[in-house]
């Protein structure tokens, strides 16, 4: 089982792979060499905590005691014996080769004598009265009619040669087909509320993952050790189930949901809205992103540690890899940021949210991975194919759309609704009061079409709210989360989603946007 090793040089953790014996590994950041040692800790460990314990020592392993060099008398000792066997060998087989041309030249002089000596001509018949009889009108066979004729028994040419090529074993698959399964979207109807705002708190939310082509919002609470699904039509919680504690993966089609068990190589797969559990599948080792389309189910598209990406087909009965889509087309390994594009034909990942960390989008072409990398802070796919982020709003081909004057890397945000291609939402840094007491809070409004100037007929500007507290950096006042796993707009539903920066409070608004 992987754990994580913290580099004592630069103090970056990466995975390393546990071994009965210490061994020398280079830190992946800073090249720096260590000593890696799984002790066996001195009380049984508590359950899901590590079979062993990690000890890390700076510096490689000493180098083994090279063997002593051989002597030319330890040479010419090792050859004596070899050539004596070689001539006593080489003396057999010439007695055996004489002794078999003997036995079969006395062959060929027996079957000589007892062939070539019997007299095979006719007899004369004897006559009494002494006078020679007439000649007896003989039938002599034609020559050849016992011979056998020619190439009778030759067997054709090339009877037994195998085709070329018979026993070269297939080569693997270097090219694929990103095919995204399409399934029937369930509806998305206005939600009724008791309350507006209508505030839920819960246990501390992991991942979310939006599911049914964003109707669904299902969530991980990793301290509680649950699966929760969060229905936008219904305007409430439908269906929690028990899951693994511990931060894990997670991601949702139309109808299915994939959650990678922490620590082990796992994929639980269970159904959509009721959370029904479906089946567990052997998956990869150090995963770092997943993702599929929400108005898909499958593949999905998995990133590892070293940059490694793969497809999966989610399968009635397990989890199988594409064939020919596995690769390091030059991706990074950056952890829990891999979005999918709602339809499945596009992927992103992301270092993180500030102005100066661009996003990596991944594509396909000629049946290959295609990577555009570091063009623009745009993290979110949204419905209508394009990327939202940091100020801009581009295209696949990585075309600016020109939603409004802001700019990339302003350090305003748009954010694409889960639901519809028509609205997004501006998420804007703003400051409130004056110093001391002045405070930093966000002013996010509903967009529609590629209008950021005006927000959207019927709605208005939702300024300073509670639960947009500690959204904002104080010090810098940027954004410092990741506004698609906190803001969540369904037009459809007539819901504005908020899920606070502690991530232990769901609050729902109505809008109507028009």
């Amino acid at each position: 089982m992987p754990q994580d090793v913290t580099c004592p040089a630069c103090q970056a953790t990466f995975p390393v792979t546990e071994s009965r014996t210490a061994f020398t590994v280079a830190c992946p950041h800073c090249d720096a060499e260590m000593t890696v040692e799984f002790r066996k800790p001195a009380a049984p460990p508590e359950p899901g905590q590590p079979r062993h314990a990690l000890h890390v020592t700076p510096g490689a392993l000493p180098a083994p005691e090279l063997p002593r060099p051989r002597t030319k008398r330890d040479i010419d000792g090792e050859d004596a014996e070899p050539q004596r066997a070689s001539g006593s060998v080489a003396i057999v087989l010439l007695s055996g080769g004489c002794g078999m041309l003997m036995v079969l030249g006395g062959l060929g002089l027996t079957a000589w004598v007892l062939f070539g000596l019997i007299d095979t001509t006719p007899p004369v018949a004897y006559n009494r009265s002494g006078t020679n009889p007439p000649p007896i009108n003989r039938v002599t066979p034609p020559s050849n009619t016992f011979n056998p004729p020619n190439n009778t028994f030759t067997p054709p040419r090339n009877t037994f040669v195998p085709p070329n090529n018979s026993f070269i074993p297939p080569q693997p698959k270097d090219t694929f087909d990103l095919r995204p399964v399409t399934a029937a979207l369930p509806s998305i109807t206005p939600a009724p509320l008791d309350a507006d705002p209508a505030t839920v708190k819960l246990e501390r939310v992991g991942m979310v993952a939006v599911g049914g082509g964003g109707r669904y919002l299902v969530m991980h609470l990793p301290d509680k050790g649950q699966l929760t699904v969060f229905d936008t039509s219904a305007g409430q919680f439908t269906a929690t189930v028990p899951a693994d504690t511990g931060d894990a993966h997670l991601t949702a089609g139309v109808s299915k949901v994939v959650l990678a068990a922490p620590n082990a190589r796992i994929f639980r797969v269970y159904s959509l809205p009721g959370l029904t559990k479906e089946y567990d599948s052997t998956g990869p080792a150090g995963i770092r992103g997943m993702a599929m389309g929400s108005r898909t189910n499958g593949p999905m598209a998995t990133v590892e540690v070293f940059g490694e990406v793969k497809l999966w087909d989610i399968g009635a009965g397990g989890i199988t890899e594409v064939e020919g889509a596995s690769g390091k087309p030059g991706v990074h390994w950056h952890d829990r940021c891999l979005r999918a594009a709602p339809d499945g034909t596009a992927f992103s990942t992301y270092d993180g949210f500030h102005s100066s960390q661009n996003a990596i989008l991944l594509t396909t072409q000629n049946r290959k991975w295609q990577v555009s990398a570091d063009i623009y802070p745009v993290p979110y796919p949204g419905v209508d194919g394009n990327f939202y982020g940091n100020g801009i709003v581009v295209s696949k081909a990585y075309q600016d759309q020109r939603v409004g004057g802001i700019g990339a890397s302003s350090g305003v945000w748009f954010v694409p609704s889960v639901s519809s291609k028509d609205y997004f939402l501006k998420v804007a840094p703003q400051t409130i009061g004056f110093a001391p007491t002045q405070q930093k809070t966000l002013a996010v409004s509903v967009h529609k079409g590629r209008n950021s100037e005006a927000t959207a007929p019927g709605t208005t500007v939702l300024s300073d709210l509670p639960e947009f507290e500690g959204m904002v950096d104080a010090f810098r006042g940027n954004v410092n989360v990741a506004c698609d796993q906190h803001f969540f707009l369904i037009p459809q539903a007539k819901l504005f989603i908020t899920i606070t920066a502690k991530r232990d409070r769901l609050v729902v608004r109505r809008i109507n946007p028009r």
